[in-house]
């Protein structure tokens, strides 16, 4: 208890041939680790001293302790302590061949870059987030004058703003990932629009050959424009959850009209060129399940075979019901249900189910189009740091997975799909708010982007992974409302987003990290209600109502994510103790020197 011995010393001198080994062997004699053994020990040898002071000055402290504080044995402690014993020498062998999914990003609209401010948001952010892949949406928009017919029926296609926006994207070194739709006006069938501020049209074509036309000369002018070799490393898809029967959706035409579109859109793709990589069919899951079986069953009759499967992931469901309308103008409460704790996210492990039982799809690759905790517009959660260990719990999740994309809806809370809110953090969907203030949940990505290539080990509260300079421990504390496991609505206000929690107590955790000897110097981050939380830091200014450019400049210098740093001489493992709270999310970067972190 009061040597200044190392634990692997101890293990030696009584006979162990391995910290390990003497570690198994103590926590099944003591039911716990030697370190934290030791650590309790210490605490309750430091609580029997002071109490044996006789003086008032002790005698105070004496009570005080004896009042607030209390030795770290009882069973609910117990339960939010972990011990965690990592080898970065021997990694999970089924995580050997495993990555991490690339990362895209959706900016709604393909038409909503080109306004300024979200081209100079992007420009702010696209360094420190790395983005590569950016989803756009609409892009035969009537906003972007892309296709109209002349009085004897003949088309005309004009490439002029679709220029200007693949020109800034490829400048900023991003990939676009294009969803061919929706209906241009003299295109379209009839007038049938889904429920967005915009309204765009989502008819059947009135011509499916010059629907296919269409297709054909768009990707013909970017192949002649940006080249074929690099418009083959762009991904492709068409149409958003047309199996969503819903007022205001996005499809009202039967299962098979969809597929008869889908397969005239893929063959006008593959004739330009067989290499571009076309991908869906974007089905929203639980209840894509059965187009998902008759999607497979068509295309083998017809022999298509798209290069990946889409996918829309939501961690929470609404009813046909569910305030859709209302919540178009913004009012001061949101209300969703989540899928149960068990079963989060349980309807797309069903669906990988569903695939890899496939004899032709199984070996595909997964690429989730659209994700978020909600495909709500407005939730009051996304801007707390619920999102931020949200994103994290769901990341670890997808490794080992034949998810080979994760795109997040979205980048920013600049869009023209929903009536606008004219307050600091509305709810919207994105990491950045109407201002470019940071959300946690932005910080969580940048996070993530630091993780190193290969995966080491993950679990319910981690991933550890490495690169060829350095070790990457990625830690998370994830909390959901009380009602989670009910189904229950789960209300917040404007001012009050995390009482729906209750009170969850922080995470404390022991890693006992095995590394190779040497001399490591470790850099922590951390994103929580006191660190890197824009939200948190407004509720501390007093929630003011007024987005004035003073009180927005603090909370942008404010809010930036703390960094710690510290070293450490290893010889066989590095104890790391660690107190997590609750949504918070920390990176720990481990590097031997004269590695320099950057």
């Amino acid at each position: 208890m009061s040597t200044d011995r190392s634990l692997l010393d101890i293990a030696l001198s009584c006979g162990f041939n391995s910290y390990k080994t003497y570690n198994t062997a103590f926590k099944k004699l003591f039911h716990t680790t030697p370190y934290v053994w030791q650590k309790e020990q210490q605490l309750l040898h430091r609580n029997q001293n002071l109490m044996d002071e006789t003086s008032s000055t002790f005698s105070f402290f004496r009570d005080y302790w004896t009042e607030k504080e209390e030795p770290a044995l009882s069973e609910a402690d117990k339960k939010n302590r972990i011990t965690l014993e990592l080898n970065t020498l021997e990694p999970d062998p089924g995580l050997s061949r495993c990555h991490l999914p690339a990362l895209c990003y959706s900016i709604g609209r393909a038409a909503d870059l080109l306004r300024g401010d979200i081209q100079q948001q992007l420009r702010n952010i696209a360094g420190e987030l790395s983005i590569r892949h950016l989803r756009l949406r609409n892009i035969f928009s009537d906003d972007l004058f892309v296709y109209y017919e002349t009085p004897d029926k003949v088309p005309v296609y004009n490439w002029q703003y679709i220029d200007m926006i693949y020109d800034f994207l490829l400048e900023l070194h991003i990939q676009p990932y294009t969803e061919l739709g929706f209906m241009p006006r003299m295109l379209a069938s009839r007038q049938q629009f889904a429920n967005w501020q915009h309204r765009p049209n989502i008819s059947f074509p009135r011509s499916l050959k010059n629907w296919s036309r269409l297709v054909e000369h768009f990707l013909e002018h970017l192949i002649q424009r940006y080249g074929r070799q690099e418009v083959r490393t762009w991904k492709f898809n068409m149409w958003t959850s047309p199996n969503l029967e819903m007022k205001g959706g996005y499809w009202h035409e039967s299962m098979e009209n969809f597929f008869l579109f889908y397969r005239v859109t893929y063959n006008a793709l593959k004739n330009v060129d067989e290499s571009l990589q076309f991908g869906g069919p974007d089905f929203s899951i639980p209840n894509g399940f059965s187009w998902y079986q008759s999607f497979f069953d068509y295309c083998r009759t017809y022999e298509l075979r798209p290069d990946f499967l889409t996918v829309h992931l939501y961690a929470s469901a609404f009813s046909a019901s569910d305030r859709m309308i209302q919540n178009r103008y913004l009012t001061d409460m949101t209300a969703h249900s989540y899928r149960g704790t068990t079963g989060l996210y349980q309807s797309f492990f069903d669906f990988l189910h569903l695939v890899q039982q496939d004899p032709t799809f199984c070996n595909y690759p997964v690429v989730i189009s659209d994700w978020n905790n909600t495909y709500h517009p407005k939730d009051y959660a996304r801007d707390t740091c619920f999102m931020s260990s949200f994103i994290a719990y769901t990341l670890q999740m997808l490794i080992a997975t034949p998810v080979q994309m994760l795109g997040f809806r979205s980048l920013c809370d600049v869009n023209e799909d929903f009536f606008p809110e004219n307050r600091l953090f509305g709810g919207g969907p994105g990491l950045l708010d109407i201002h470019g203030l940071k959300k946690a949940a932005y910080y969580a990505f940048v996070q993530l982007n630091q993780l190193g290539s290969q995966i080491l080990s993950k679990g319910e509260h981690y991933i550890l992974t490495k690169n060829e300079t350095h070790y990457q421990l990625l830690l998370f504390h994830t909390a959901f409302p009380l009602d989670y496991d009910e189904h229950l609505p789960s209300i917040l206000s404007y001012e009050q987003r995390y009482d729906c929690y209750g009170t969850i107590p922080s995470l404390s955790m022991c890693i006992i990290l095995n590394l190779p000897s040497g001399h490591y110097l470790m850099r922590q981050t951390e994103v929580s209600r006191t660190s890197g939380s824009a939200y948190d830091l407004w509720l501390k200014m007093g929630a003011p109502k007024y987005d004035s450019g003073e009180i927005l400049e603090s909370i942008r210098k404010k809010s930036s994510p703390d960094t710690f740093y510290r070293e450490a001489d290893v010889t066989d493992y590095l104890l790391i103790d660690i107190t997590l709270p609750v949504h918070s999310v920390t990176l720990i970067e481990i590097a031997e020197e004269p590695v320099i972190l950057k």
